[in-house]
């Protein structure tokens, strides 16, 4: 897992949070801020699949904080 960077909006720690089995996002935990979604393609979803959107979802949050 990337280190995630503070919220760009109010300094929060951030996290990844499933929104269902399909899509991922970061979000502050402090004002709920949220990062785009990154999404598994399958319900059959491998470890791999789902660390790939964990990694994209860290990524655009890193990108933009």
């Amino acid at each position: 897992m990337t280190e995630l960077k503070p919220c760009p909006f109010c300094a929060g720690l951030a996290s990844i949070e499933w929104a269902n089995d399909y899509d991922c996002q970061v979000q502050c935990t402090e004002c709920m801020a949220q990062g785009p979604r990154a999404c598994v393609e399958t319900p059959e979803a491998t470890d791999k699949d789902v660390a790939r959107a964990e990694k994209e979802a860290e990524d655009a949050w890193n990108e933009r904080a």
